[in-house]
């Protein structure tokens, strides 16, 4: 989607300036970040550059796959910024306080911790409880998260078989 010569990378590029580019026209990731953390306008504006195209294709994808029987998972962080959730049967939502969060980020990236806490601010994580059917906390080792998964994952199979009797 952001390839050199696409046109949602010439956009980014008209909006933000051409120093958001690599020398070989590939998009400068970091530098687009730190615009965007730093300022809510700008990251709004990114926001509504990227997200019709990328609901777009989402949308194509799950029309592709549905009723083949398969179950379709979205991993998508800005779930609720763009209203669609309210195409999902069931929503998870995958949390862990902000200290873990900042301390993972750190570790990942290695932003610096001011870098790293622009990044968490600029995200919006106040997701409605109401509209969340399954919390997985993220907090332990992988074996935690997987078994975590795997608890959500079979309650779904049983709501799934629940409903087509």
């Amino acid at each position: 989607m952001v390839a050199p010569g696409s046109p949602v990378l010439a956009q980014l590029a008209q909006e933000f300036g051409e120093d958001i580019l690599l020398p070989d026209g590939q998009l400068d990731r970091s530098r687009l970040a730190h615009l965007i953390f730093s300022q809510e306008e700008k990251r709004r504006k990114l926001n509504s550059i990227i997200l019709p195209p990328i609901i777009e294709i989402i949308d194509l994808e799950v029309r592709r796959l549905r009723g083949t029987g398969r179950t379709i998972v979205l991993e998508a962080p800005l779930l609720f910024e763009t209203g669609y959730e309210n195409n999902c049967d069931y929503i998870v939502c995958v949390d862990a306080d902000d200290e873990f969060r900042l301390r993972r980020l750190i570790q990942k990236t290695g932003l610096s911790e001011e870098e790293a806490c622009l990044r968490i601010r600029g995200q919006n994580l106040q997701i409605p409880a109401h509209k969340v059917d399954f919390v997985i906390k993220n907090e332990g080792d992988r074996e935690e998260l997987v078994r975590e998964v795997k608890r959500v994952w079979d309650e779904f199979a049983r709501r799934s078989r629940k409903e087509s009797q």
